[in-house]
């Protein structure tokens, strides 16, 4: 009975990076459900052969070191967890002068999924509080387009007025997002001013330590993302957030 166990709960891992992949491009969080599962799923479908083989001396100790591992990961997965919900929770006091969209992705030359959450919910914070947007994205290798442009024309399609559109069409990495969109603000405003980012829920609590590392410590705001994607989404963060504190690498 037991090894029923671990071919459904690999198995369900496994399965996962099948399907997500198909509506995803490829990124370590898609593939890192696979990566967990094909050890379970395979322990599982041999579980007697596997298990006679354990009670060797090196079978011991890859046992060993496969439950240490284990453990460990869903121990701290937990714990990054804990720390993207909290980072969702922060308010600002203020309403911002400026809101800088992370990029996300596209699809040919529209935003993903993922992107459009973001940009509607920067939109409708910018209506709120009568601030400019800045759509920060660059041109990644699979993309025909910049996703600032990209971003750009969809807000201006949902009826966002182009003069209150900053474009930063340079960066490759959020802590370029930011370097370059801290540039474009400050050359803008010219004066102290009051600004906030939007990103994906899962995405706030490490943006916000990449600002600060810019001294540009600024609130962000949680964008909603596909609820059968979390996983993938806490996966792919928890592996950015081990090599931030493993090697400060942002």
């Amino acid at each position: 009975m037991e090894n029923w166990v671990w071919i459904a709960v690999g198995g369900f891992l496994l399965a996962d990076t099948f399907a997500v992949k198909w509506i995803s491009n490829w990124n370590m969080g898609v593939l890192m459900p696979a990566i967990l599962g094909a050890p379970l799923f395979f322990y599982g479908l041999f579980y007697q052969e596997a298990e006679l083989w354990f009670q060797t001396e090196a079978g011991r100790i890859v046992k060993g070191i496969f439950v240490v591992g284990y453990v460990s990961f869903f121990l701290f997965f937990l714990f990054c967890i804990f720390l993207m919900e909290r980072g969702k929770t922060r308010r600002m006091k203020e309403p911002p002068e400026a809101v800088i969209v992370l990029g996300g992705g596209l699809r040919g030359e529209r935003p993903s999924r993922l992107l459009r959450k973001r940009l509607d919910t920067g939109k409708k914070l910018a209506e709120e509080s009568r601030a400019i947007l800045v759509v920060s994205g660059g041109q990644g290798r699979d993309e025909v387009i910049s996703e600032a442009e990209a971003m750009r024309r969809y807000l201006e399609a949902q009826g966002f007025p182009r003069g209150r559109i900053l474009m930063e069409d340079r960066s490759r990495s959020t802590y370029q997002n930011f370097l370059y969109s801290k540039k474009l603000l400050d050359a803008y405003f010219d004066r102290p001013y009051r600004a906030a980012f939007v990103t994906s829920g899962f995405h706030v609590y490490r943006a916000g330590l990449v600002a600060r590392k810019l001294n540009f410590a600024i609130p962000g705001v949680a964008a909603p993302s596909a609820w059968y994607m979390a996983l993938n989404f806490y996966l792919r963060e928890t592996l950015a957030l081990l090599r931030y504190f493993l090697f400060g690498i942002v």
